[in-house]
């Protein structure tokens, strides 16, 4: 019987694949901080729960997080009218 290992850090490789992007796209995000990873050596490693996150993140389309966040500002305006 094979035991099963959930790893905490995944190489590039494995990243890529969890994201399904490309290598310089990985990178990219990488280098400007949008995906936290931590270098060891010659080896740059992901995360495996923050490349999760980043991805439950971008999930929600850019209008759809737009439209939520006016409705969030509209009620919060209404419920301090309503208080005044």
């Amino acid at each position: 019987m094979r035991k099963t290992i959930n790893k905490i850090l995944v190489s590039r490789a494995e990243a890529q694949e969890i994201l399904s992007i490309g290598r310089s796209k990985l990178l990219e995000l990488a280098y400007s901080g949008e995906i936290p990873s931590l270098k060891i050596g010659s080896r740059r490693l992901f995360e495996t729960e923050a490349l999760y996150a980043w991805a439950r993140s971008k999930s929600m389309a850019p209008s759809s997080r737009q439209d939520m966040e006016e409705f969030f500002t509209d009620l919060e305006s209404s419920l301090q009218e309503n208080r005044g």
